[in-house]
């Protein structure tokens, strides 16, 4: 600010850090058309869009500014060491040294918080004493200062020292040659992909990473290929930097921290650091790409294209994106730079040879994955080109869609590999280091679609016990279930020219737990926003609670192809604000609105993601459930009632609108990653309302089939709305909105019962989360009593201070729920069966007073079920002519025993194993006969039950 008072930017005798900037740019001749640095001219461009942002109370992305200043700043001490650094040699005064000395004590400390091993580096090549001053190596500074760019991030179109080669030798600016426009060169322009593509910047350089990738697979043997991934820069950087340096470059970033996420597999207990394989996480391809080049030449070459080069390829890509949205710093070559590494880096010429084999020709010379790819990049670079280099909202939004759909296809590329690995003709050594690896690169990405029960399965059958042939057929019926949630089709992947007819055949199915849309693809689309709360939630839980919050903030899996305005794409965050969503006009909005306030919802997530009111003392565990508890029942109910509410506003006036907003509410009601099976996921991962009832029953064992009973009801009035809209029925279609309404009460409820058990407050750490449960149905509960509804408010919501302990806590819930339901009004409301089966809740003028031992003991008789009835098992994959809920219900036991045996519980993993819990025997009416199947008894009464069996 001293610098440029007055509004006068040159001539100032002030030696502060911009007048530093300005001298610099004059000894590299970097000064712009005015004299000015560029580095000070991007500052001042930072200060005055983050003045405006502060001004008009845009914190979040005043933070953008914050965050790129001082990124910027650093530029001017770097190229201030290193001017120093490299004129030190030659300096018999020692003058160059020892500024060089000053220099390196004001960075090294900001490189130490980010990469200590560079920062040491220079401490031991720039030495000073009282009598003496040595550089003793320029190139390790250099080498050292290139790696703390590539890792803070810093903008190398800012530098006058050729760091960003990684030596000194370079004439100072050269470097810069891959920050510049493009130099046509004898045969015209420099192009990529066979001409197809044609940089903004000169990109040489790095595309030269083939003749690195090259060496490696084509060395003579395992230790040259190794050192060569070790040491060769060709490319500006190793291969093995790509992921030593990835923990600081990608720390912000999704793709990269959900690939640390699903391979970690232990925690440093005394700073919660995570480990793979023995070594740093966050290090990962390193560690499979050393181990890999360890064991064979194929291995290792086919390692560094998945992991090392495929995650550098998408960072740069999520560089375009954060370029873009800076308004004042124009997008270089960070588009260029992923191109050049996707041709360079060998993954075209994977994902050539892999087409054929895919049955899939070739589209205008390239295969329909490259071809998907690259117009995309092409598409992508018109955009930044349109903008002159500096994007707006509209473009933003383009490029962000853009760059997630060239993902997607990049991914694909990785799941043909996967498959090809298993169904080739190599020997069966061969295939299962070639599927030990790939299982690596793909099975992250079924993790981040939700399904970790599924992606830990094949971890343990294909990394941990081996590849068999036997497991192919299984494996590629995992992967192509998960084909949609990656944004791909079955036609973009393709059908394995090998397969045969023991093979699963490949589907595209946009159904929603068994309910299928009458606009598939919109709906499809949305139902993938709960993909946001998975990546939320693993976020969270790896304590990245930024990257979590501009996830909820920004979203990243649901875009409207009808709204391009807006500046992000349709996150949950939108769906809490009364200004983006559609409709508020019906009684539940008004409802909480008038007891919670229209933002409570959204203040709940953002609260616990910054650790700040209620959420302030709690645990990273407590605040992660917290929010998905928030997003569950709060925003996913709220903004599921709207669209239902909303089909019924328009549903006379424009029936295919109301059948979107129908189809809209069961998206946001169940999610995609329940599955398209009737009765959603076996595992109960899902993250929407519908996941709220299939939890809870299962720990109130009033599950049927698998599901809630609830939600059971639930899905018979999904139907019938969907049935009447196709009808033209409006009166019945707003009929039926109100059962629907009622329905979706009852998992509130249970939520709250669910978190006021005693077993639950006992066993673990969820009151923040029991607080969250609360607040959501406590508007349901007050605006039928108030004073029973203020009881529970009070002793659940302000966890921090309740004096009770958990069995008093909950008799206190139950006495006031029990009152709730006493109440006429609440029949017309709520059906307390529906909710549970505790008398003492439902009916306490009912059960007789136990006090006396000897007195007879109330049992609720338990609903019969009915033996015909057909029942869907394996996620709706197989449905059973009759009813088999009771057999099914043996793998409820099969899972207790696991948990207790992970908890060194023996003794009660025993009673589970010898007793049974779960699977209920009837008899031929589907009345409860007292009894229990166990597993034990499957091998004790072997002998009569298989008798006649060969």
């Amino acid at each position: 600010a001293d610098a440029i008072k007055d509004d006068q930017v040159t001539g100032v005798d002030d030696y502060l850090l911009f007048q530093l900037a300005e001298e610099l740019c004059v000894e590299f001749e970097t000064c712009g058309d005015e004299g000015l640095s560029p580095i000070n001219i991007r500052i001042i461009g930072q200060f005055m869009v983050g003045r405006e942002r502060m001004t008009s109370l845009s914190c979040d992305e005043a933070e953008y500014s914050v965050t790129a200043i001082e990124k910027d700043l650093q530029a001017t001490l770097v190229d201030n060491l290193a001017y120093h650094t490299k004129l030190a040699v030659s300096d018999q005064a020692d003058t160059h040294c020892l500024m060089a000395y000053v220099a390196m004590n004001a960075l090294v400390p900001l490189m130490r918080s980010i990469n200590e091993t560079s920062a040491k580096t220079i401490e031991d090549h720039v030495v000073a004493s009282a009598i003496d001053c040595v550089v003793d190596d320029v190139e390790a500074v250099y080498q050292a200062l290139n790696e703390h760019v590539i890792a803070k991030g810093i903008d190398c179109a800012l530098l006058g020292s050729s760091v960003c080669d990684g030596t000194s030798t370079t004439v100072d600016l050269e470097n810069n040659s891959e920050y510049t426009p493009n130099i046509d060169d004898a045969d015209g322009k420099y192009t990529i992909f066979s001409g197809e593509y044609e940089p903004m910047t000169n990109v040489e350089r790095l595309h030269g990473v083939s003749t690195v990738v090259n060496a490696i697979c084509d060395a003579d043997d395992k230790e040259v290929a190794k050192n060569t991934y070790l040491t060769d820069e060709t490319a500006g950087l190793s291969i093995k930097s790509m992921s030593i340096s990835a923990k600081y470059a990608m720390t912000d970033e999704l793709q990269y921290n959900q690939y640390v996420y699903a391979l970690q597999d232990s925690v440093d207990k005394t700073d919660g650091s995570l480990y793979f394989d023995g070594n740093p996480a966050g290090d990962y391809a390193n560690t499979i790409s050393s181990d890999a080049l360890d064991t064979s030449l194929l291995l290792g070459c086919s390692s560094v294209k998945a992991l090392n080069i495929w995650m550098w390829t998408v960072h740069k890509l999520n560089d375009a994106i954060t370029a873009c949205k800076d308004p004042v710093t124009p997008v270089t070559g960070e588009l260029d730079e992923a191109a050049a590494l996707w041709d360079g880096g060998l993954l075209f010429d994977m994902a050539e040879q892999l087409g054929p084999k895919f049955g899939q020709v070739q589209v205008d010379s390239m295969t329909l994955l490259n071809r998907n790819i690259v117009d995309r990049l092409n598409k992508a670079q018109g955009i930044i080109l349109k903008s002159d280099n500096k994007c707006d909202n509209i473009a933003v939004h383009d490029l962000r869609i853009i760059v997630k759909e060239t993902v997607s296809y990049m991914t694909a590329v990785l799941i043909q590999s996967f498959i090809d690995s298993m169904l080739g003709e190599s020997p069966i050594r061969e295939k299962q280091e070639m599927v030990e690896l790939m299982s690596f690169a793909v099975l992250p990405h079924i993790k981040a679609c939700g399904h970790e029960a599924a992606s830990e399965k094949l971890y343990n059958d294909l990394v941990g016990g081996g590849f068999e042939e036997r497991m192919s057929s299984d494996t590629l019926s995992v992967l192509q279930s998960h084909y949609n949630c990656l944004g791909l089709s079955c036609g973009e992947i393709g059908r394995h020219t090998a397969a045969s007819s023991a093979h699963p055949l490949c589907t595209d199915n946009h159904d929603i737990a068994g309910y299928t849309p009458i606009n598939a693809t919109k709906t499809n689309m949305l139902a993938k926003l709960d993909l946001d709360v998975v990546a939320i939630h693993q976020m969270m839980s790896m304590e990245k609670s930024e990257v979590a919050k501009r996830i909820y903030l920004e979203g990243h899996n649901y875009y409207d192809y009808d709204n391009q305005a807006d500046y992000s794409f349709v996150s949950l965050h939108n769906l809490t604000q009364s200004h983006t969503i559609e409709y508020t006009d019906f009684e539940m909005y008004r409802l909480y609105s008038e007891h919670l306030g229209e933002d409570f919802g959204n203040s709940l997530v953002i609260d616990a993601m910054d650790r700040q009111g209620i959420f302030r003392e709690t645990t990273a565990a407590q605040r992660d459930l917290a929010v998905n508890v928030a997003i569950s029942s709060i925003v996913s109910y709220m903004s599921a009632l709207e669209a239902l509410y909303l089909s019924v506003s328009v549903c006379e006036s424009n029936q295919s609108e109301s059948a979107t907003a129908f189809d809209g509410a069961v998206a946001l009601l169940i999610g995609s990653i329940e599955g398209r099976g009737l009765g959603g996921n076996i595992y109960q991962e899902g993250r929407m309302f519908y996941s709220i009832g299939k939890r809870t029953c299962n720990h109130f064992r009033t599950c049927r089939g698998g599901d809630a009973e609830a939600n059971v009801e639930l899905f018979s009035a999904l139907k019938e709305g969907q049935d009447f809209i196709q009808q033209g029925d409006c009166y019945e279609l707003a009929d039926i909105a109100e059962t629907i309404n009622a329905v979706l009460k009852v998992p509130l409820m249970q939520s709250l019962l669910y978190f006021s058990d005693k077993t639950i407050l006992e066993q673990s750490d969820d009151d923040a989360a029991g607080y969250v449960a609360t607040m959501a149905v406590y508007p349901i509960l007050a605006d039928i009593d108030p004073i029973p509804a203020n009881t529970i408010k009070s002793n659940m919501a302000d966890f921090r201070q309740s004096p009770m302990d958990s069995e008093a806590l909950e008799d206190t819930v139950h006495g006031a729920l029990s009152d709730v339901f006493s109440n006429p009004k609440t029949s017309t409301i709520l059906d307390c069966l529906l909710v549970t089966n505790l008398d003492e809740i439902c009916s306490p003028d009912e059960t007789p007073d136990n006090g006396n031992p000897n007195g007879p003991v109330y049992i609720k008789p338990e609903i019969p079920v009915s033996p015909e009835e057909p029942m869907p098992i394996s996620n709706g994959l197989y449905v059973a002519t009759n009813y088999v809920g009771d057999r099914s219900a043996i793998s409820l036991d099969v899972q207790e025993i696991r948990e207790r045996m992970k908890a060194k519980k023996f003794k009660r993993a025993k009673e589970y194993y010898n007793e049974g819990e779960n699977s209920k025997i009837y008899d031929e009416n589907g009345i409860p006969t007292g009894e229990l199947r166990s597993i034990a008894g499957f091998s004790t009464e072997s002998s009569v039950t298989m008798r006649s069996d060969p």
